[in-house]
């Protein structure tokens, strides 16, 4: 059985009960056969290959490329990426926490934002899973005999894939689709980079000139094709960006220009993502956030053990002057009892 649509496809893989093997795909096992292959020229730490990271903590080195290409495979298992679900942020918690335990038990990733970054790029290839499966094989109204070998094809759980069948089939899903899909169409500016990613563009341009490029350089450096022209919604995009950051007010650094006139041109970040830099890159204003967030927290907590400590001290000067009273009031007592006495 061919798939609807002809065009190049991951290979068929069949999920089993496990999390740790692959059947019938090119990339067996929860470490990919490419990585075990090539594991001998990887950096290891701990049985584990060792991920670095650039300033923005993203993955980068050939480490970063296999650590992609693991996440990518087991996106397409359905009993790790339910593709039933429709919105990643509908995705219970604890099946992204396990998502991403089963990627510690074969990379070491020590870097801060770890968990965010590999969460990230497992929303990419299950998206792109999904993308696949329903310009693959998705057909309206197909018979269940149809959908039954979709499933025994692409090794998808039944379950799953008829639940995301009768999501796609609503009159609601259907209009979005099409508003996206025309969206998709204006969209003229496409990178050239492939399968090689920002992070590791950028870092062989920071080892190639001694510093990191910023948003324009990058821009630039990822949409120009290597032998043929840029593209002319492209170029005139970084035309733009270029014109702008020389016009700025006299006194903005230079620095600053060229972020001002990427954000003119090319609109401000949002959703948590930080533009031109890649997965995982946040934008500096959420960064900052959060690290405010943890500074606040922070002292809230010695705040409120300050006030602990308050409340105890102010309790025992009360029972310390109780006690002094008591002692007090007894020694007046005994004064004046020797006085009579006297």
């Amino acid at each position: 059985m061919a798939p609807r649509n002809h065009r190049s496809q991951p290979s068929p893989i069949v999920a089993d009960s496990s999390h740790g093997t692959l059947v019938g795909s090119s990339t067996t096992g929860a470490r990919s056969s490419h990585t075990m292959n090539r594991s001998h020229q990887l950096q290891m730490r701990n049985n584990r290959i060792y991920i670095e990271a650039n300033d923005l903590n993203q993955p980068i080195g050939d480490e970063s490329s296999e650590l992609g290409k693991h996440i990518g495979t087991l996106a397409r298992k359905g009993n790790i990426a339910p593709i039933h679900y429709t919105d990643w942020r509908l995705m219970p918690v604890a099946i992204k926490d396990e998502m991403f335990k089963l990627v510690l038990e074969e990379f070491d990733i020590p870097h801060k934002g770890a968990r965010e970054w590999v969460l990230d790029k497992f929303n990419n290839c299950w998206r792109r899973w999904k993308h696949y499966l329903k310009h693959a094989w998705y057909v309206p109204g197909a018979s269940m005999e149809y959908n039954h070998l979709v499933t025994l094809v692409e090794g998808l759980i039944e379950e799953q894939w008829m639940k995301l069948v009768e999501h796609w089939g609503k009159p609601e899903t259907v209009n979005i689709c099409a508003t996206n899909a025309a969206n998709r169409s204006n969209v003229k500016i496409h990178h050239t980079t492939g399968r090689h990613s920002f992070a590791n563009v950028r870092q062989e341009e920071m080892e190639r000139t001694g510093e990191y490029p910023d948003r324009i350089k990058m821009f630039k450096i990822t949409h120009t094709p290597k032998r043929q022209n840029m593209n002319r919604h492209a170029l005139n995009a970084l035309t733009r960006m270029e014109r702008l950051a020389s016009q700025m007010p006299e006194g903005t650094q230079p620095a600053k220009a060229r972020e001002m006139a990427f954000t003119q041109v090319l609109g401000e970040d949002g959703h948590g993502r930080r533009k031109g830099f890649g997965c995982g890159a946040r934008p500096v204003g959420a960064r900052v956030a959060r690290a405010i967030a943890a500074a606040m927290a922070e002292v809230e907590k010695y705040k409120n053990l300050y006030e602990e400590e308050k409340a105890k001290r102010e309790e025992s000067e009360r029972q310390v002057a109780s006690l002094e009273a008591q002692v007090n009031g007894t020694i007046s007592g005994l004064a004046e009892n020797n006085n009579h006495m006297g």
